[in-house]
């Protein structure tokens, strides 16, 4: 798994704990061992403690944060959005709209002038 970072070592001990773990006949004829067992061997072994980089502090955390956004209307998400890390590039932009609705609305009331010919 790359998300370990095992050595190549770290690696081929799991392969062959794995074949071991299936049996010769897994190799020989392709029976396979009862799934359960297979999956809990696996996703227990995969995250084995030892290679996990996680605080045991993580386990006391709320898992929900990141859904706290979704309980909020649209404004709230605009206002935060404008008001957080990205101010700066926000209020460049805002500006910059601004600017380009001003010189087309200029363009458009000197388009419609009527032209005095005397």
């Amino acid at each position: 798994p790359y998300d370990k970072n095992l050595t190549r070592e770290q690696l081929m001990e799991r392969v062959e704990g794995y074949f071991a773990f299936l049996g010769p006949e897994f190799l020989e004829k392709g029976k396979a061992p009862n799934l359960v067992i297979l999956t809990n061997y696996v996703m227990g072994y995969y995250n084995d403690p030892a290679f996990l980089e996680e605080d045991i502090s993580e386990l006391d955390k709320n898992d929900y944060d990141h859904l706290a956004s979704w309980g909020k209307d649209a404004f709230l998400r605009r206002l935060e959005f404008e008001n957080g890390p990205l101010r700066d590039q926000v209020e460049a932009h805002t500006q910059k709209l601004l600017a380009e609705r001003e010189a087309v609305a200029k363009k458009a009331a000197s388009s419609a002038d009527p032209v005095k010919t005397g």
